[in-house]
């Protein structure tokens, strides 16, 4: 009776040792997993669908977009460009830029005497801004940028150019 038990234990003590070789062996396998596709701005554009996708197929077809901006109290103005990229939170890549907008006039004094300090702008590519008209308080100016990232909470709309 008692040499049963040595047997039955020999042969349990043989079935865990080949439990623990064949999960062993398990983890050595190299596991084949499905390959997850990159999460990247440039592959998310490609499958987008509605009002982005629109924007999308203006992106990839080269059509100029007029995007109006928005301040605080209202529409600030508008820049015409053509889209390089964008996101799910509507931030725009612009090229080509032509951006009209309005502020109120700073009336400011000149210095005067001879502590008056003028200062030059550092570099001359610099765009210029053009006052185009001025209607009591208010002044429209307009410039051309090359190149211009448009944060998304300042988008009010977007339209096609034809």
């Amino acid at each position: 009776d008692f040499l049963g038990h040595e047997d039955l234990r020999r042969k349990e003590h043989r079935v865990d040792e080949l439990v623990i070789f064949e999960y062993t062996m398990c983890l050595t396998k190299p596991v084949s997993r499905r390959r997850r596709e990159q999460k990247d701005v440039l592959s998310k554009m490609q499958k987008i669908l509605g009002p982005l996708g629109m924007l999308h197929g203006c992106m990839e077809n080269k059509i100029r977009v007029r995007v109006y901006t928005r301040n605080a109290y209202g529409i600030r103005g508008h820049v015409e460009a053509y889209v390089v990229a964008f996101d799910k939170f509507w931030n725009l890549a612009l090229e080509d830029c032509f951006e009209v907008w309005s502020r109120k006039i700073k009336r400011k004094a000149p210095a005067v005497g001879p502590d008056a300090v003028r200062v030059e702008p550092a570099e001359k590519d610099i765009s210029k801004m053009i006052v185009k008209k001025i209607e009591g308080k208010m002044e429209t100016l307009e410039r051309h940028v090359p190149q211009m990232l448009l944060r998304g909470e300042q988008v009010a709309i977007i339209v096609k150019i034809n």
